[in-house]
């Protein structure tokens, strides 16, 4: 892996340069030991948790059985009154 920089905030970057020891950051801020010390700090990105909102993903196979025959009752329904309507006619 090669990590040509970091990120200073959302909006920022920076890139990493070599210097002389005495020029470094690290003995301009007071910590020459610190001197090739790069620390980091890794997270797993968290995962998106989309909603089922337009699929039968989520649903419980109960609750689509009663919906398949709540729709088979009302068909029926619908049978019955044309099969009425047109008996009458």
């Amino acid at each position: 892996m090669t990590v040509q920089g970091w990120r200073k905030d959302l909006n920022r970057t920076a890139a990493f340069y070599f210097s002389d020891p005495q020029a470094s950051y690290a003995a301009r801020t007071g910590r020459p030991d610190d001197l090739g010390v790069i620390g980091v700090a890794l997270f797993r990105e968290r995962p998106i948790e989309r909603q089922g909102w337009f699929s039968n993903e989520r649903r419980s196979h109960s609750t689509r059985s009663q919906d398949k025959a709540e729709a088979d009752a009302a068909g029926k329904a619908v049978d019955r009154r044309a099969a009425g309507a047109s008996a009458a006619a």
